[in-house]
């Protein structure tokens, strides 16, 4: 089946960097200025055929009424040509001090949850505030508003009035599953602070 072999050859490509500013190093990063692209690029896992990619918001960017990218999330171009499909996100994106606001990642078939679904080993999220959000797993895989399943790191980000729920830890707000965490905090929806400095 062509549609499928393109599928799988071309897991974590995504072909419209050549319209973003940047060049995608951690010298020249790619700026992200929308929502759309945003949820591209966290589809497409921060790679191209492989790489991990460099990324900085270039603005605050609202989710609101966005369905948000879950583990089967692919996209199809004319002719079956594969856009991009979602892998674990291995890239790195800097907030650099901005908000994202409205994230809702509750996946229909209950798999992982967040803003990166599941974050790979070598994966950063850093120097972003969340606002609003919400994350939701019911089958057993981990959910976290900043990330579900964790193996790299998240730093210097911030959760405000957002809630995470799943089947094991219905308070969780951050997922803790091999996660290098430094220097974030959480206000929960009662006004209290809880800070990390490491897990």
């Amino acid at each position: 089946n062509y549609e499928f072999s393109a599928l799988r050859d071309n897991r974590g490509v995504f072909y419209a960097y050549n319209s973003l500013v940047g060049s995608g190093t951690e010298e020249d990063p790619y700026i992200i200025n929308d929502a759309d692209t945003l949820y591209m690029i966290i589809a497409s896992g921060g790679t191209h055929y492989g790489v991990p990619q460099y990324y900085k918001l270039g603005c605050n960017i609202d989710l609101e009424g966005k369905q948000w990218v879950d583990i089967d999330t692919f996209e199809n171009t004319t002719y079956n040509v594969v856009f991009y499909q979602y892998v674990p996100f291995a890239g790195t994106i800097d907030g650099d001090g901005h908000t994202i606001s409205n994230l809702y990642s509750a996946p229909a078939n209950g798999s992982y949850a967040g803003f990166v679904p599941q974050l790979a080993d070598g994966g950063v999220v850093k120097n972003i505030n969340f606002l609003n959000c919400y994350a939701y797993s019911d089958n057993g895989d981990e959910a976290g508003v900043v990330a579900g399943e964790v193996n790299g790191t998240i730093e210097n980000c911030s959760i405000e009035k957002s809630l995470t729920e799943h089947l094991y830890a219905p308070l969780d707000i951050f997922s803790d599953s091999g996660c290098e965490l430094t220097d974030c905090y959480v206000v929960d929806i009662e006004g209290n602070i809880t800070y990390s400095n490491g897990i």
